[in-house]
């Protein structure tokens, strides 16, 4: 008889116990294989980045602009596919190129549908705002590394409390930046250009520090260095 309750129990606890949603990004399978050409080639498509690339800012003799789109990130189940222009300035060798994102979007490798994005865009192209926190990225609840110089430039320009003033420095003439990398981080050093001159007057020899920027490859988390205090404050 005991026997029988504890089966009867575990029946009903069975049936009425939620199913597990098997989706592609927690259980991917084998037909799970659109490629990176393929991922590039559905965001291609996106009205918005259709407009994006038609609209782009033509290219001067002082900056060069030029629409990219690449596959960025690879996970067993997301593309991300990033869209972006990348600008040039050869009159001006001291300001280093850099990319201006449009957006990043992240493709689901057995649907092909676009899982979530940076910024939001309705079905017509038009933008609606910008992803909050645990919208964007959607990579099975990991948040990608950092995998380049240019992507972690890019997201510090995304920071809230820094995105004006960094452009400010990026377009700045008399401001130079430099990047270096560790096995774990990004280092960001933001500097005082002299050159002697009426556009950046100065001793040459002397290049202020303006701000020191650290950003953990793996966490993504963004620190500020408190020359004050002497520690780092994490950036939000």
């Amino acid at each position: 008889m005991l026997i029988i309750l504890i089966l009867s129990s575990i029946s009903i606890f069975t049936w009425w116990r939620p199913k597990t949603s098997q989706t592609a990004d927690i259980t991917p399978k084998e037909e799970c294989n659109i490629t990176k050409a393929q991922a590039i080639n559905i965001v291609n498509k996106l009205p918005e980045v259709k407009k994006y690339f038609q609209n782009s800012n033509p290219s001067t003799e002082k900056q060069i602009s030029t629409p990219t789109i690449t596959a960025d990130d690879e996970t067993p189940s997301l593309i991300t596919v990033h869209v972006y222009s990348l600008e040039e300035y050869p009159s001006y060798p001291e300001i280093l190129s850099h990319t201006g994102t449009f957006n990043r979007y992240q493709v689901d490798k057995c649907t092909g549908q676009i899982k979530c994005s940076f910024s939001i865009y309705d079905e017509n192209g038009k933008f609606e705002r910008v992803s909050e926190g645990n919208e964007y990225p959607c990579n099975d609840g990991q948040k990608i590394s950092i995998q380049t110089k240019e992507e972690a430039m890019e997201i510090l320009k995304q920071k809230v409390s820094l995105g004006k003033i960094f452009e400010e420095w990026i377009e700045n003439p008399c401001v130079q930046i430099w990047i270096d990398e560790g096995d774990d981080y990004y280092q960001v050093e933001i500097h005082e250009k002299k050159l002697d001159n009426q556009q950046c007057p100065g001793d040459p020899n002397v290049s202020p520090l303006l701000a020191l920027f650290k950003l953990n490859k793996h966490s993504r988390e963004v620190t500020l260095y408190d020359i004050i205090n002497d520690k780092y404050n994490l950036v939000e």
